[in-house]
């Protein structure tokens, strides 16, 4: 399974193949993006704050807000749910994400949700 997503829209698909084109909601249709394999590691851009499960680091291209996308590993994907102070990112890992390039202050400040 793959992590796709729309170079237009943003909307990230987990998918055996390229979804379909149409029905873009910023018009016309999907620009489909393979940012590469489904996995167990989160990985978060620091551009464009999209999250994509991958086991290696994502592909680059694509990033709406730049032409690349700049990925850091917030840890192992997992069921403790935790929530930046400055930024509002929300993620789910297995422990204490990494605090590095949160994109209102230097480092992200979680705090558990669950």
């Amino acid at each position: 399974m793959k992590n796709y997503q729309c170079k237009k829209c943003r909307t990230l698909v987990q998918s055996n193949s390229k979804p379909h084109t149409s029905g873009c909601p910023s018009g016309s249709f999907h620009y489909w993006v393979d940012l590469g394999e489904v996995g167990d590691k989160l990985f978060v851009c620091r551009v464009c704050s999209t999250k994509v499960e991958s086991h290696n680091t994502p592909h680059t291209s694509g990033c709406l807000d730049g032409h690349f996308h700049k990925w850091y590993k917030l840890g192992k994907v997992g069921n403790d749910i935790y929530q930046c102070d400055h930024c509002g990112l929300k993620v789910e890992t297995d422990g204490r994400p990494g605090t590095s390039y949160c994109s209102k202050a230097s480092f992200h400040r979680w705090h558990k949700l669950n």
